[in-house]
Formats: C-alpha cells, sequence, structure tokens
C-alpha cells in the first residue's frame, strides 16, 4: 500500500491527478480505516489530507452576494464545535458536531469525510442544509460551487466522480438562529436514530430531519407550526414531525419508533427555542 502525504492544496491536486484508478482519500480515516482492517485484502492507494493547512481552516469571507463562513473539508467536528465563528453564525453545526461519537472520534473525523461517506445517520448534514450550505468542489478541470444535496446519490454513495474531492463549505452568513438535536443508538458514541436542526429568523425558518434517508428531509409543516406560542406549538410541531415520518418512510420496521423519538425531538427544539426567548 502507497500513501501520498500531500502538504498543500496544490500538491493535493497533483496527487490526485497522478494517482492510480481506485485511489482513496483519507482524511480523519474514522470510516476509511475501519473499512480497511475489516478487509485487508484491499491494498488501495491512499492519499492523506491530514497535513494541508488549507482544508482545516475556518474563516469569514466576503463576496458580492455578502459575507458567508468558509470551512475546510477536513476541519475536525473537534475544530467545529469549540471555534468561535461557527458557534456564533452556524450554531446548529456547532451542537452537531459536539454529538459527533466520542471524544476521540471527533479529534479525528472531519466535515468533510461525514459529507462524502453518505450515510443517512450523518449529523453534518441537516445542520449543513438548514444553514443553506454549499460545498466547494475540487475537479480536474478547476472549482466548482455545487448545493448539499446533489454530492449524494444514495444512501452510503457520494455524487463526487472520480478524481474530485471537497474543498470546502461555504454557509451564507446573516441574522438568525439555529440549533439541532439528536435521539442516539448509544450513550456514550451516539449513532443517530433520527436528528433535527433548525434555522429562523423572524417569520423565516429552515427545518429539516435527518437519518430518515440519503439526504435531509424538509418539514415546512413545522416550519409553519414554529409562528405559534406555548402548547399550540409544540402540538402543531409535533404533528408535522410526525407526519413527516410517515411520509417519508412508510412501511419501514422502525416507523413506530421513530414517530415516538421525534415527537421527543420536537420537545427539545420547543424548549430549546423558549430559552433562547423566540
Amino acid at each position: 500500500m502507497r500513501v501520498d502525504v500531500p502538504a498543500s492544496l496544490e500538491e493535493l491536486k497533483d496527487c490526485v491527478a497522478r494517482a492510480p484508478e481506485g485511489f482513496r482519500l483519507l482524511a480523519g480515516g474514522t470510516d476509511l480505516v475501519v473499512h480497511l482492517r475489516a478487509h485487508p485484502e484491499e491494498t488501495p492507494h491512499l492519499v492523506d489530507l491530514w497535513g494541508i493547512p488549507e482544508l482545516r481552516e475556518v474563516r469569514r469571507e466576503e463576496s458580492p452576494e455578502g459575507p458567508f463562513l468558509r470551512i475546510g473539508a477536513a476541519a475536525t467536528f473537534a475544530d467545529l464545535e469549540r471555534h468561535p465563528l461557527v458557534r456564533r453564525h452556524a450554531a446548529a453545526l456547532a451542537r452537531a458536531a459536539a454529538s459527533v461519537g466520542s471524544t476521540q472520534i471527533r479529534n479525528r473525523a472531519t466535515l468533510g469525510g461525514n459529507v462524502a461517506h453518505a450515510s443517512p445517520a450523518a449529523d453534518s448534514l441537516p445542520a449543513l442544509a438548514c444553514l443553506e450550505a454549499r460545498a466547494l468542489v475540487v475537479t480536474p478541470e478547476g472549482e466548482e460551487v455545487r448545493p448539499l444535496g446533489s454530492l449524494i446519490s444514495g444512501p452510503g454513495e457520494s455524487a463526487l466522480r472520480p478524481r474530485e474531492f471537497l474543498s470546502a463549505f461555504l454557509i451564507p452568513l446573516g441574522e438568525g438562529w439555529s440549533s439541532f438535536h439528536k435521539l442516539g443508538s448509544r450513550r456514550a458514541v451516539s449513532i443517530s436514530r433520527v436528528n433535527l436542526a433548525l434555522w429562523t429568523h423572524g417569520e423565516t425558518a429552515r427545518l429539516f430531519l435527518g437519518a430518515l434517508g440519503a439526504l435531509p428531509v424538509p418539514c415546512p409543516e413545522g416550519e409553519g407550526a414554529l409562528a405559534l406560542r406555548g402548547v399550540e406549538r409544540r402540538l402543531a410541531l409535533e404533528e408535522a414531525l410526525t407526519g413527516t415520518v410517515d411520509r417519508t418512510i412508510p412501511g419501514r420496521s422502525s416507523l413506530a419508533y421513530k414517530r415516538d423519538a421525534v415527537r421527543g425531538l420536537g420537545a427539545d427544539l420547543c424548549d430549546a427555542l423558549e430559552e433562547a426567548g423566540r
């Protein structure tokens, strides 16, 4: 097995261009290393992204459309849960990052790896969706900005083409409040059974449910329920969330469990809204 270790984004582009067919990108390794240990017969050519500073940066940038937060694709979840810009402008993503696995996993697992792995249980996806994040993708021809939904073709299936890789995620900045909530399968190293993320400002809201399919599922009825207050909001949100689960996974064996689980997440979200004075 050969491993290339580029030290800059330009070196990475060169390594990717020259790598043999079937090469694999190695970021935090929390998924790939486990897979390779389970399949020792596989010896792919690896390109290690860990030592590239540009892929770990989190910074504010300006564009003609307005300011945005640029998050390198190799930023770890530990980076995201602690970074002041993420906590201030993308709280849903910071909360999602803090909920991923154990401390050891968060110190290695990366945002880009979580998205590229395309697991329906990925905690970052609903948070990125509610924040209207887009992805900066490096291709053999240059760079492209793509919507989040275009990166995944199915459960566990990345839509990135050969020799393309994620460079950064771009989140528009502005007024607003966001949050993330999940119910996992284990207490200490939690894998989402269902999760949700919300961004809201004034009368506008974006609410997504995760761990129901390949991509986060929007819940427009739940967005409308947020305009209510008190018990009315809680009841309307519960009805909207369970209705979304019913429509998304009809007939699935986990339907009854996820209907109950999403009610609890709705109550958690209402508590968080009330604590924030919203």
